[in-house]
């Protein structure tokens, strides 16, 4: 379900050459791999925890099947910090309700855009504060 709620909230993911099945729960996507062609690939659930990547074509070497990772990595934004969020959610200023609502349901993304603003506009405000104590 996670790995779900970030592909639909990830609205560049719905943009070409990206498309997402919502009936299997898939994203189809075209990945460029360093000094290689670039590569289809679908990214949906695999075992608890983890996500299954198909490569399409053929099978690819180490050093792109790295360069792939890393890409998948990078288009779900599974490295991003987001303490700072979690934070914003248990201090109160999010309700937290919201924001599970929101995973990719119509009627949960108004008040999950509203919830997001907040939180862009909170982390805007302790972005500057860090800065500013630095």
């Amino acid at each position: 379900m996670a790995l779900w709620r970030t592909i639909v909230s990830h609205g560049v993911a719905a943009l070409p050459p990206s498309r997402i099945d919502e009936e299997r729960r898939v994203l189809h996507t075209t990945l460029t791999v360093p000094n290689g062609r670039p590569r289809r690939v679908s990214i949906e659930n695999g075992r608890p925890g983890h996500a299954r990547v198909e490569v399409f074509g053929p099978a690819p070497s180490a050093g792109a099947r790295q360069a792939i990772s890393d890409s998948v990595r990078r288009v779900l934004n599974l490295d991003e910090n987001l303490s700072a969020f979690y934070e914003l959610v248990a201090s109160g200023f999010l309700d937290a309700a919201d924001v599970r609502s929101a995973g990719g349901k119509e009627e949960g993304r108004r008040r999950h855009d509203q919830a997001a603003v907040r939180a862009l506009r909170a982390l805007r405000r302790a972005r500057l504060l860090a800065l500013l104590d630095a």
